[in-house]
């Protein structure tokens, strides 16, 4: 499973993008480990608009999982709230 996430730092959208046809689960966790957004199924692409959500500014990690395979990164947040 390929993936990407982009633009990353970000401070509008952030598309999370899997070339899967697989249904996939998205979680968002901040430095403390606390899951801030949670998606539980999506098809090829998500788009998480941050700037109308209260998320501060900051380094944040991702998991995407589908039923074969798990994938984490790093997020970069720079709110303009």
């Amino acid at each position: 499973m390929g993936k990407s996430t982009y633009p990353n730092p970000s401070s509008t959208t952030i598309t999370f993008s899997i070339d899967s046809e697989e249904k996939s689960s998205l979680r968002i966790y901040n430095t403390l480990g606390q899951t801030i957004k949670e998606v539980s199924t999506f098809q090829n692409n998500f788009i998480w608009d941050i700037k109308n959500e209260s998320i501060q500014s900051g380094i944040y990690y991702y998991t995407i999982q589908t039923n074969e395979t798990i994938r984490t990164g790093k997020l970069i947040v720079n709110s303009t709230k």
